[in-house]
């Protein structure tokens, strides 16, 4: 960001690819479908990134949705954040809490590694092991792209 004296640029989402404040990494989630609207481009806090998924947090209270604080939008009250998976390509994905939405939301992006897709169908992970999942998902996807040696 340039700051001349008494301005500054102002960048949109959909202008960068990132940006750090302070020790916090962010970047941009594209074409999300959150609870409350859909959002082209929208900054969010990078939490992790394994192979080809980066995972984000995504504070309502900065998509620009409504006034301050975005308190007057019932689907997503002040300080509401959503888990946000960006895969390489294609759109963002909010990661759901409830068993039925995150095995929808999830089998189609990591469901052709065998045991995530196991593991993911039989409730034996959830939302609060997206860390792991993306880690293992990267590592089958590298294992699956190696050349077999005879």
């Amino acid at each position: 960001m340039q700051f001349t004296e008494g301005e500054a640029t102002v960048y949109q989402a959909g202008e960068l690819k990132a940006f750090v404040l302070k020790t916090d990494t962010f970047g941009v989630v594209r074409n999300v479908s959150t609870p409350s609207r859909w959002l082209s481009a929208a900054f969010a806090q990078k939490l992790y990134q394994y192979g080809q998924l980066v995972a984000f947090k995504l504070d309502h209270r900065y998509t620009g949705a409504s006034g301050p604080g975005f308190s007057d939008d019932i689907g997503a009250p002040t300080g509401a954040m959503d888990l946000v998976l960006q895969p390489a390509t294609g759109d963002a994905v909010v990661v759901p809490a409830g068993r039925a939405a995150f095995i929808r939301t999830m089998l189609p992006l990591v469901g052709d590694c065998p045991e995530l897709a196991a593991q993911i169908t039989k409730g034996k992970v959830g939302r609060q092991h997206m860390q792991q999942i993306l880690q293992t998902y990267a590592r089958w996807q590298k294992s699956t792209s190696l050349p077999t040696s005879n």
